[in-house]
C-alpha cells in the first residue's frame, strides 16, 4: 500500500549515498515519448474550452495504451493508461473515444486491430463527475495512489476539479501538487493535468506557459507543459496540399506546443486538423505566412516540427 505522503520517510529530505557515482553509469532519462514527459513526474496540458486538448489527451491514452502513435509524437511502447475523468461524464467519453477509434479505423490512418485490442486490455477509465473526490484530503489521496500503482500515464481530466482548494492560493495549490508528486514518485507513472487557460490568455491570445489559470505554482511545479489552442482569425497559412487555408476552416486547425520541458527543448510546434464529424486530431503540416504574401514564410524551425 502506498503511504500518505506524512507517512512517507521521504516526506523529509533525505540523505544521499553518492560513493557509486563515479563508477556506476546513470539510468537514461526515462521519456514517455520523444521529447515528451518523463516517468516519476507531473506536467500538464493547457488551453481553452473547444481547443482541442481533451483530444489530445485521450489520442495520447489510446496511443500510449494500444502502442500506436497516434499524433505523431513517435515511436512508443504499449503500457498501462488511467483517465480519471472529472469534467465529463462517462457517456460524453465513450463518444469521444468511438469517434477517434473510428476515425483511425476506416480512414488508412496508423490503426489496426492488434492496438485497439492492446488498448482496450491497458486502458482503465474513472468516472468522478459529481463524486466527491478531493485529492488534498487524505481519504482522496490514499484512493489517487491506489490508482496510480502499476501505471506509466495517468491523466486528471481536470486539475480545477480534483481538488476543492483556491488555486490562486500558491500555498493550497501546492498541497495539491506535493499529492500528485507523491503518487509520481511512488508508482513511477507520469501524471498528467488538463488545465483551462486564464481569461486573460483568452483575451488576448496569450501563448506563454503562464497563461494557465491560477497560482504560477501550475507552472513552476510542472516539469512538462503543452499549450493547444485554435489557429487565430489572423494567422494565414498553406495546407500540408499547398492550398491557402479559408477563413471558414481555420477553426478546424489546433496548434499544440510543447512551452516547457525540464529534460528537452521548448517552442517545439504541431499542427492538426479536426474532421468535422469525429472532432479528433489528425495530424496535418501547416505552413504560416503574412497576410499580403501568398507564400509561406521563411522561419527558423518552421511550425510543422513533430513533437
Amino acid at each position: 500500500m502506498i503511504m500518505r505522503p506524512e507517512q512517507m520517510p521521504i516526506a523529509l529530505p533525505s540523505k544521499v549515498e553518492i560513493s557509486g557515482w563515479t563508477k556506476n553509469r546513470p539510468a537514461p532519462v526515462d521519456l514517455l515519448f520523444k521529447n515528451g514527459p518523463v516517468s516519476e513526474t507531473v506536467g500538464g496540458t493547457i488551453g481553452a474550452g473547444g481547443s482541442g486538448k481533451s483530444f489530445f489527451l485521450y489520442q495520447l491514452a489510446l496511443s500510449m495504451a494500444g502502442g500506436c502513435d497516434l499524433l505523431n509524437l513517435g515511436e512508443m511502447t504499449s503500457d498501462k493508461v488511467t483517465i480519471l475523468t472529472l469534467e465529463d461524464s462517462a457517456e460524453k467519453l465513450h463518444r469521444r473515444l468511438w469517434n477517434i477509434i473510428d476515425h483511425y479505423q476506416y480512414h488508412g490512418e496508423p490503426w489496426h486491430w492488434k492496438s485497439q485490442e492492446c488498448a482496450l486490455e491497458n486502458l482503465t477509465i474513472y468516472d468522478g463527475l459529481g463524486k466527491e473526490f478531493a485529492i488534498e484530503n487524505d481519504f482522496g489521496a490514499e484512493w489517487f495512489y491506489k490508482i496510480c500503482e502499476g501505471q506509466r500515464l495517468v491523466i486528471v481530466d481536470t486539475l480545477s476539479r480534483a481538488h476543492g482548494l483556491d488555486e490562486n492560493k500558491s500555498n493550497e495549490i501546492k498541497r495539491v501538487f506535493r499529492r500528485l508528486e507523491t503518487a509520481a514518485m511512488a508508482s513511477g507513472a507520469h501524471i498528467h493535468f488538463a488545465h483551462h487557460n486564464s481569461k486573460s490568455a483568452r483575451l488576448f491570445d496569450n501563448l506563454e506557459d503562464s497563461s494557465g489559470r491560477g497560482s504560477s505554482v501550475i507552472i513552476d511545479d510542472s516539469r512538462w507543459i503543452l499549450n493547444v489552442r485554435n489557429m487565430h482569425s489572423n494567422e494565414y497559412g498553406f495546407d500540408e496540399h499547398g492550398n491557402k487555408i479559408p477563413e471558414s476552416e481555420k477553426k478546424l486547425y489546433c496548434r499544440a506546443e510543447i512551452t516547457k520541458n525540464n529534460e528537452g527543448p521548448v517552442s517545439i510546434i504541431h499542427w492538426y486538423k479536426r474532421p468535422p464529424k469525429s472532432g479528433c486530431l489528425v495530424p496535418h503540416n501547416v505552413v504560416l505566412c503574412e497576410k499580403k504574401e501568398d507564400k509561406p514564410e521563411k522561419k527558423k524551425g518552421g511550425s510543422n516540427g513533430a513533437i
